[in-house]
């Protein structure tokens, strides 16, 4: 086992010389992927919030010809769910990693 830690990857730059980097654990490569799903689901929770409260916006504003008001109130609205729940999200993070 302690030989797969000492191994490292070799190959050449455009100048043909030998580059070696060490081969990293497999801690190192699950904080890289933990923090990269935390950033894909804040991603994802804005838009879809965002877009949840457009098309509400949408139909409520066709429903009543409201000339796009409420569909501007609506992103609005979904901006600000938006971020309140991706602070849930990293406060929640926060705490587990504690």
């Amino acid at each position: 086992m302690r030989e797969l830690q000492h191994q490292a990857s070799r190959w050449r730059d455009k100048n043909q010389e030998e580059i070696v980097m060490p081969i990293k654990d497999n801690k190192y490569y699950k904080e890289i992927f933990e923090g990269l799903s935390l950033v894909a689901q804040l991603g994802l929770t804005m838009v879809i919030n965002i877009l949840i409260f457009f098309f509400i916006g949408l139909f409520i504003d066709k429903k009543f010809h409201l000339k796009g008001i409420v569909i501007i109130v609506g992103i609005f609205c979904g901006i600000i769910t938006g971020a309140y729940s991706c602070y849930q999200l990293i406060k929640k993070n926060e705490n587990s990693d504690r």
